[in-house]
């Protein structure tokens, strides 16, 4: 639940645009993967299995020339000449040992196809005295002693290994004792053949098959190099050592590739062992160049996957847009609608769902706009029945206090206050009850007012005292009809009925804020909050009254007719009197313009 809050707390355009990009880079991302991943692996494989049977074809072939040499040392070796020679050589003369030479030279020149790449052949006999030396490139005597060296301390019936000549020349020497053909036992010498390394090299140019970032090696037992070189050569001229040890249990495991890391990068190793020689054939391939392929895979995935985002944004910023526009526009006409704008309506010449729902705002609106506009004339018309049956009652209890007053006066021969009093009546009841207006103007109803005033002087004589403070310039204002009256007959039977002589009433009416402002305060007995609050919410039930309008009805017609922002407030203390403030709308005119 969580999870859906959080999603709901995003807009719905960004939802969108989120949604689109993942469901459309996502599976671009996965499947692009996956290819770049098959694709490096398939190349790695095929590479590495076609790598394998190259080496092994090389292998072989170095094989074949190892074996070449190796039966040249055997025909030497036990050549009848070269044995019975070395048995006999210290019985020789010089004569003796030139004849032998001859005849070695003789016999090797028959072999003239093995002796091209030969850059030596040198025999000594076993105690270490010149025997037979053949070209002119000789062996270095210290490497002679250190191939004896190695015979003698392991045992080797024959040793390979790599010289310089003196003539600075890179060879494989071939190192083999001599021993008596009848008596195995009896050592007659050591031969040594030096092998231009140029015999083997040009087996290796098969790499080019591979890759020309290939390089192929032929290491020594110890893992030293005897052909070939390659970047992650130390300066010793040894591979890292963790490359033999890694050929030795791959021999045990019978595999043939695997991956070497150095400092200057990481390659896939393929290898043959040549068992002849005791020789490691290796085929150093760079990772690099082995994922030039895959490295293109990605490269295109990587702009497949960019134009995909491209188009996917764009495409998911018009369908967002399709959506989130309307969607605003609705939410503005909602906003204005409940701030009381009942026009407020949208116009959507499409035919999706959201202009749908713009109808039937739309609708919605006009319905309600109806249902207000028949609530507020059925109002009117109930209030105008309320007002006009209240006009038709007039209290008969005041009435006939007025015509019981006009007769006492009478009596009296008070003819002119007869007369005052009689004028007065008749003009409140035709402004009352015969005229049908709704509004009037401040100056009638303060003419209203007053003759309301006159009336009510007749009963309780000069015992209250009215003073009206108006503004002229609001005269012509119109406001609701009865509004003053209601509120000075309170303040004459609640407020100074009890008093017997200076009451007073003040009527004052000015502008305040752009609104016009009616008050009637009274130096009255006052009222507490409970019976203030019983004034604004009671009904009316004085017999006094000239009708029963009180002054929560002209609270309820100010909210009616003007708004909640217009009203009636009562201000009051026990023993302090009472001030009645009206706020209302300033009307030129009820038809329009300030009108409500």
């Amino acid at each position: 639940m969580k999870n859906r809050s959080s999603i709901r707390n995003i807009n719905i355009p960004k939802r969108l645009i989120i949604s689109f990009l993942i469901a459309s880079i996502t599976p671009l991302l996965i499947i692009g993967g996956v290819v770049y991943q098959k694709s490096s692996e398939a190349v790695k494989s095929k590479i590495s299995a076609y790598s394998v049977e190259i080496v092994d074809q090389i292998s072989k072939a170095v094989t074949d020339e190892n074996k070449k040499y190796s039966n040249l040392v055997s025909q030497i070796s036990f050549d009848s000449t070269v044995q019975e020679s070395l048995k006999n050589y210290k019985r020789y003369d010089s004569f003796s040992r030139m004849e032998v030479q001859r005849e070695l030279n003789t016999i090797l020149s028959e072999k003239w196809e093995l002796l091209q790449h030969v850059r030596s052949i040198y025999i000594q006999t076993s105690d270490g005295t010149y025997f037979y030396d053949l070209g002119f490139d000789l062996i270095p005597s210290q490497d002679v002693e250190r191939l004896i060296t190695i015979m003698e301390s392991s045992d080797q019936s024959e040793v390979w290994d790599e010289v310089t000549t003196s003539k600075g020349r890179e060879s494989v020497v071939i190192a083999r004792p001599i021993v008596n053909g009848n008596d195995w036992s009896s050592l007659l010498g050591h031969i040594f053949i030096a092998v231009d390394k140029a015999a083997y090299e040009h087996l290796l140019k098969p790499k080019g098959e591979i890759g020309n970032n290939t390089d192929m090696l032929i290491l020594d037992v110890n893992g030293e190099v005897l052909i070939g070189g390659t970047s992650v050569i130390q300066t010793d001229g040894q591979l890292p050592p963790n490359v033999i040890e890694q050929l030795n249990d791959q021999l045990s495991a019978q595999n043939y590739r695997f991956d070497l890391n150095t400092k200057t990068g990481s390659y896939m190793i393929t290898y043959a062992y040549e068992a002849y020689s005791s020789w490691y054939l290796i085929n150093m391939i760079p990772h690099r160049y082995l994922n030039e392929e895959s490295v293109n895979i990605r490269n295109s995935i990587l702009v497949m996957a960019l134009v995909s985002i491209v188009l996917s944004l764009f495409l998911t910023l018009s369908i967002t847009r399709s959506i989130a526009q309307p969607l605003k526009k609705l939410v503005k006409s909602m906003n204005e609608f409940a701030k009381g704008n009942l026009n407020a309506s949208l116009h959507d010449p499409h035919s999706d769902e959201l202009a749908q729902i713009s109808l039937r705002f739309n609708s919605m609106v006009h319905q309600i706009r109806e249902l207000v506009n028949e609530r507020e004339l059925a109002s009117r018309q109930k209030r105008e029945a309320e007002i006009q049956v209240l006009q038709a009652q007039i209290n008969p209890h005041f009435l006939f206090n007025t015509l019981n007053s006009l007769k006492w006066t009478a009596a009296l021969s008070q003819v002119n206050s007869v007369s005052d009093g009689i004028g007065a009546l008749a003009e409140l009841l035709r402004n009352t009850i015969v005229d049908k207006n709704e509004y009037v103007t401040l100056r009638d109803e303060i003419n209203n007012l007053k003759n309301y005033i006159i009336i009510q002087r007749m009963r309780y004589g000069d015992s209250f005292e009215v003073n009206f403070h108006i503004d002229e310039s609001l005269l012509p204002t119109y406001i609701l009809k009865l509004m003053l009256q209601p509120i000075v007959e309170n303040a004459i039977i609640h407020g100074i009925d009890s008093m017997d002589s200076g009451a007073q009433i003040l009527i004052t009416a000015a502008e305040h804020e752009g609104k016009l402002v009616l008050k009637v305060s009274d130096n009255g007995k006052g009222m507490s909050k409970q019976q203030v609050e019983k004034l604004l919410n009671g009904p009316v039930s004085s017999h006094k009254r000239l009708c029963n309008i009180g002054i929560s009805n002209v609270k309820e017609r100010i909210l009616l007719h003007y708004g909640n922002q217009y009203g009636l407030v009562i201000d009051s203390l026990q023993g302090q009197g009472t001030t009645v403030t009206i706020a209302l709308p300033l009307m030129e005119n009820t038809q329009g313009g300030n009108s409500p």
